[in-house]
């Protein structure tokens, strides 16, 4: 029972490592799209705005 508990904690502790190393890149390449440029500028100056 116990190695199998072991086997569960590494494996989950791996996969969450893999799974939130994959979520940072696909965010990363997200932020950094050239075609997001406009988007990320227009919400930047939101807080200027008065409207």
């Amino acid at each position: 029972m116990a190695n199998t508990y072991e086997w569960l904690a590494r494996f989950a502790q791996s996969a969450g490592v893999l799974y939130f190393i994959a979520l940072f890149i696909v965010v990363l390449i997200y932020a950094l799209r050239p075609g997001n440029k406009d988007t990320f500028d227009h919400a930047a100056r939101a807080p200027l705005r008065e409207d």
